[in-house]
């Protein structure tokens, strides 16, 4: 059950930049808010990492048309020319 296995593997999701900036921003709040005592700043850094936290449900894949997958069917490169097929002399 800890490793459930859910068949694609996905990409690394268009908010990685905007989640690393959120968690970065959030941390360094909180370490300076836990260093100077301060509830403020500390609540601040909840929200920044609360917001990463959320990017998560936001990051939905394109619609998965037959020009975004591939299938065994197509090639993932350009087709072989004719030079390509024969065999060296």
């Amino acid at each position: 059950m800890a490793f459930l296995n859910r068949g694609t593997v996905r990409g690394p999701g268009r908010f990685l930049q905007w989640k690393v900036r959120l968690i970065a921003i959030g941390a360094v709040f909180l370490l300076v808010g836990m260093a100077r005592e301060m509830n403020l700043l500390v609540l601040v850094a909840l929200v920044f990492l609360c917001g990463a936290f959320l990017l998560r449900f936001f990051e939905k894949e394109p619609a998965e048309d037959a020009d975004h997958e591939e299938t065994e069917d197509e090639p993932a490169g350009p087709a072989p020319t004719a030079e390509a097929e024969r065999p060296a002399d």
